[in-house]
């Protein structure tokens, strides 16, 4: 994730003392699953598992959800479709929502690590390019962050991509206090609570997914038959119906070749030449008769093969885009 993200705008209702943004383009925690050998807890036997095309109406899979480190590490990963995706219960979780205390600060040759240490005893580690270092420069051993970002797994290793985190000025430290508080509250009223639709949402996507695989079906059954002659004969006739209609008249210079009526340009040249040169004409001062405008276009090379119809509907697009055109 790449970007910049005002945190003190997130927690602004929390009443926190002060809250300092600090920018930074990529950075990645890395969290050792050997740390915890405890048995998931995320695993639940009882929970239905809902489809993949629910989850975004479960509001823990677009939110930053609040775990605890050791939930986290025993988040079992999604097999289905969906990359980096973990389960909670019967939960999709994406993203989440940390705070802890840096720890460690350590120099390597290309990176810095940074270790967190969070209420649970369980700790992260950071590592930080080096041109970060002047973003970095305000934390220290000892401060307290908070961070947001995207769950995945890298080298059968668990990792936190950040996209924004910043440091928290607490002395009293009630923020502390109040979010270890909301994420009890959280754990309680929406974590610990499977996720359930309604009946009628689950017939609706039963009934979606119906035609798939009908259709999955008939073309299993039908892989094996040679289809080409019925899509030539669906094209003929829906070419038949076009030139009936007057929405294509044929070439007659190129075999098989239709043109547009709606999008000839040429088309509508021709017959607008023809309206400027003929009511010049005595006999033609009130207007030209539709046959023979008619007459005179299919002496043209290119609509020798135009149809009444097709003129006829391209008139009426004429007179159509006319009138726009006035009222506007």
């Amino acid at each position: 994730m790449y970007g910049n993200y005002q945190m003190l705008d997130c927690f602004s209702v929390l009443n926190v003392p002060t809250l300092i943004p600090i920018n930074t383009n990529c950075n990645i925690y890395e969290c050792d699953l050997n740390m915890c050998a405890i048995k998931s807890a995320s695993t639940y036997p009882d929970c239905q598992m809902i489809p993949e095309m629910q989850w975004k109406i479960d509001p823990m899979y677009s939110s930053c959800c609040n775990l605890f480190i050791k939930d986290i590490l025993e988040l079992p990963l999604y097999t289905g479709s969906q990359e980096n995706t973990f389960m909670y219960k019967n939960h999709p979780i994406r993203l989440v929502s940390l705070m802890g205390i840096v720890v460690k600060v350590e120099e390597k040759s290309q990176f810095f690590i940074y270790g967190v240490s969070v209420t649970s005893a369980q700790s992260l580690v950071d590592r930080m390019e080096r041109w970060h270092l002047e973003q970095l420069t305000c934390l220290q051993v000892g401060d307290l962050i908070h961070l947001r970002g995207r769950l995945r797994m890298y080298r059968n290793a668990m990792q936190i991509s950040v996209f924004s985190y910043g440091k928290v000025i607490d002395p009293t430290h009630s923020f502390e206090v109040t979010h270890m508080d909301s994420q009890i509250t959280k754990y309680q009223r929406v974590y610990d609570v499977p996720f359930c639709t309604n009946s009628h949402l689950d017939k609706a996507m039963e009934s979606r997914k119906r035609p798939k695989k009908s259709f999955k079906e008939h073309i299993h059954k039908s892989k094996n038959k040679n289809l080409a002659p019925q899509i030539v004969a669906v094209l003929k006739e829906a070419i038949k119906n076009l030139l009936h209609k007057g929405l294509i008249f044929k070439s007659k210079r190129m075999k098989g070749l239709h043109y547009l009526t709606l999008a000839n340009k040429q088309l509508k040249k021709e017959v607008c030449h023809i309206l400027k040169k003929d009511c010049q004409k005595k006999h033609y001062l009130n207007g030209c008769h539709f046959l023979h405008i008619y007459d005179t276009v299919i002496n043209c090379d290119d609509f020798q093969c135009l149809t009444h119809v097709a003129l006829k509907f391209a008139f009426k697009l004429f007179r159509a885009r006319r009138s726009d055109s006035q009222f506007q």
